[in-house]
């Protein structure tokens, strides 16, 4: 058994189609737990109507946004499995992903897998270019890094652990996987990258979107 973990906030747009990426990938008895954090639109609507029809779908409300640590907390917290797959509720999970990072722990030395963000952005943006580079560079990185045995940094758009790995993640303004793969890497787990288990993403599309982005990782690696 296995459990998806998905913390979202207000992503009326992206959660279905996030949630119906993963369904098919998932046995009878796994779960799939949805954390929706202060949420203002019609996120919690839109997982109530998926519940309907699949009742491995299960919802937790936080009245108040609380912010990704506080979410992935609830989903450790509730999680039936020893084995947790997180990912965001704006992205979409490539068919086979979820199967290619829950191999690995059949080593028990394995504490967690990051999988493989594919960046989604028009050709004529600004940041196409730097974009593509950027996120080739960084899988190149972490297949080095996960050869030499040194990798760490998993991609909150879609990794795995080990629940006895992670018991808890600290409140975080960014950079919630850093701190993930670092109380892992902590308790002598080894963790590694596995890039056939490829998620789709939304890349920032204009400079405010990027400034934001890198400024919450940023803040997060301040701290750690």
């Amino acid at each position: 058994m296995i459990t998806v973990g998905i913390p979202t906030y207000n992503e009326e747009n992206s959660i279905a189609k996030c949630i119906n990426s993963i369904l098919p990938q998932i046995k009878k008895d796994d779960e799939v737990i949805v954390v929706a954090s202060g949420c203002t639109d019609n996120t919690v609507l839109e997982i109530k109507k998926i519940m309907e029809k699949d009742k491995r779908v299960k919802l937790i409300i936080e009245t108040e946004r609380k912010g990704k640590s506080s979410a992935l907390n609830e989903i450790i917290k509730n999680a039936k499995s020893s084995i947790i797959v997180q990912t965001d509720g704006d992205v979409v999970v490539e068919k086979g992903a979820v199967s290619e990072l829950i191999k690995h722990f059949n080593d028990k030395s394995i504490g967690g897998v990051s999988g493989n963000p594919i960046p989604l952005i028009k050709k004529n943006n600004l940041f196409y270019h730097w974009t593509l580079m950027s996120y080739q560079k960084i899988g190149r990185i972490r297949e080095n890094d996960t050869r030499q045995g040194v990798f760490w940094h998993m991609s909150g758009y879609l990794l795995a652990f080990r629940k006895q790995a992670l018991l808890k993640v600290p409140f975080a303004k960014g950079a919630v996987d850093a701190w993930m793969g670092k109380i892992i890497k902590e308790k002598n787990y080894k963790i590694i990258y596995e890039p056939k288990a490829r998620v789709l993403v939304k890349a920032p599309s204009t400079i405010k979107d990027f400034i934001n982005q890198k400024s919450r990782v940023r803040a997060g690696y301040v701290l750690l």
